[in-house]
């Protein structure tokens, strides 16, 4: 488990919080004991042995929650070195150094901490809605080609204009399960738009709210990033990378590293047993930089221009309450019982 995600826990005695959980009633006994996360809490058992087949005796290392350990086996080790997790969910964060102050900070590198940029929690779910309501061809042809629809998809979007004809796309599609009852919606549609178009704008759509945390997040810190390291099924498409790089103004870096979760858990594994003398060189040795996407200058100016239309409109509904309104409307009229 993560135990500075309970709300339970004091992050600068590095224990539970005694005061809150008297608040919430819960009697410590109840809880596990802390433990980091390169330390050995124990061995397989014979029973386990038996049923996984691994050696009895075998040393079991605490390890670490799955974004965690992604994040590390992506190649968070370096202060300066960005991070876009994209998958369902999509973030974007960076590594820097920690300061001398810092206390409350818990993590897997020593003196390195993360500051988020933004993040959505429908990155890669946008693109696939889209995919599934408006790419039943490309699916098809994929199914008989032995391609993904996905690859098909940015072959056609690598044909739209960089901006999508002026589409703004918003990538908030949980409804009212989201932040703020935020719906997700299409801006600038006209009689000349074309399904190619609004397939680029959900790609865009996520840059823009990445940005919108960038700026917020990094920009008025004075917080730097010299370059971004992709992982998460998002991270496979190169087109979606250009798209970021441009919208963001940062260089975006595909790695040789797949299966991140799992690389980052084994090797905190290793450093707890002593196969490593350290934490950073076994990722540093591991995840390369296969490919570069540079922002292109000739885009920059006219991504400026949407993303201060996109930053608007999103403040003028957030303040206006309307989403708020809307969930209203739409259970006053019975109409979400029906969704």
């Amino acid at each position: 488990m993560d135990a500075a995600t309970t709300a339970m826990f004091d992050r600068e005695k590095r224990d539970w919080s005694d005061r809150l959980l008297e608040a919430y009633g819960i009697n410590r006994e109840l809880l596990p004991e802390i433990s980091q996360s390169t330390e050995v809490v124990g061995e397989v058992t014979a029973a386990a042995a038996e049923e996984t087949g691994l050696a009895k005796g075998t040393p079991v290392v605490a390890g670490g929650s799955d974004g965690a350990c992604q994040m590390f086996g992506a190649g968070f080790v370096r202060a300066g070195r960005g991070l876009d997790r994209t998958g369902t969910v999509g973030s974007l964060t960076v590594a820097v150094e920690k300061p001398a102050d810092h206390k409350g900070y818990f993590g897997v590198v020593p003196d390195i901490i993360s500051v988020r940029a933004g993040s959505t929690q429908t990155a890669g779910a946008s693109l696939r809605w889209f995919r599934n309501q408006f790419c039943q061809i490309e699916t098809e042809i994929a199914a008989k080609s032995g391609t993904t629809a996905y690859q098909l998809m940015d072959k056609e979007v690598d044909q739209v204009e960089p901006g999508s004809g002026g589409i703004i796309f918003n990538p908030y599609l949980l409804g009212r399960s989201g932040p703020m009852n935020k719906h997700g919606w299409f801006f600038g549609v006209t009689l000349h738009t074309s399904r190619e178009q609004m397939m680029r704008a959900v790609m865009e759509g996520y840059a823009f709210e990445l940005r919108r945390g960038k700026e917020k997040n990094w920009d008025t810190k004075g917080v730097s990033c010299e370059e971004v390291w992709t992982c998460g099924g998002g991270a496979e498409s190169r087109t979606w990378r250009q798209i970021r790089a441009d919208i963001l103004g940062l260089t975006y870096c595909k790695t040789s590293m797949r299966e991140s979760g799992n690389f980052g858990a084994a090797v905190l594994a290793g450093y707890g047993v002593g196969v490593f003398k350290d934490l950073i060189s076994p990722v540093e040795d591991a995840v390369k930089v296969v490919e570069r996407n540079e922002p292109r200058e000739e885009y920059r100016e006219r991504y400026d221009e949407l993303f201060v239309i996109y930053e608007k409109l999103n403040t003028l509904l957030e303040e206006s309450g309307i989403y708020d309104r809307h969930v209203k409307a739409l259970e006053n009229g019975g109409i979400l019982d029906k969704v």
